[in-house]
């Protein structure tokens, strides 16, 4: 009796769909990430959560790295599969971020925590083909 290791057709069609997912959802969650980034260092007031001190400048930093890296990963990943660890790299950073939102700032990031662990759900599910 021999076992066939191949995956079967359903399956890679949804590893597939998961690993396309991924890179569609990594990719405006990056836009959005570097977009609210942008308004709340540049244009928002400080009485609206606007950047004031040193701690917000290097979450400011800290979450253009993780936008920017979203999107050079989401482009790239398309290349190199193996990009894969930078992927999850990128997604628990922004998820520590997220914590430190919660805890310093009082805000409510929960749905961004979602996205988060969905994004990893998809990339640990997908792989190219």
């Amino acid at each position: 009796m021999s076992h066939d290791t191949t995956a079967s057709p359903r399956s890679s069609q949804a590893s597939l769909i998961a690993w396309w997912a991924g890179r569609v959802l990594l990719l405006m969650f990056g836009l959005f990430g570097l977009a609210a980034t942008s308004y709340f260092t540049f244009f928002a007031a400080p009485e609206d959560g606007g950047v004031t001190t040193a701690n917000d400048w290097m979450l400011a930093a800290w979450s253009y790295a993780v936008g920017i890296g979203y999107l050079w990963v989401a482009v790239r990943i398309g290349v190199n599969p193996g990009l894969r660890t930078a992927a999850f790299v990128f997604v628990i950073a922004q998820m520590v971020f997220s914590v430190i939102k919660i805890v310093w700032y009082d805000e409510m990031v929960l749905p961004v925590l979602a996205v988060d662990a969905l994004l990893l759900a998809l990339f640990a599910l997908g792989k190219r083909r």
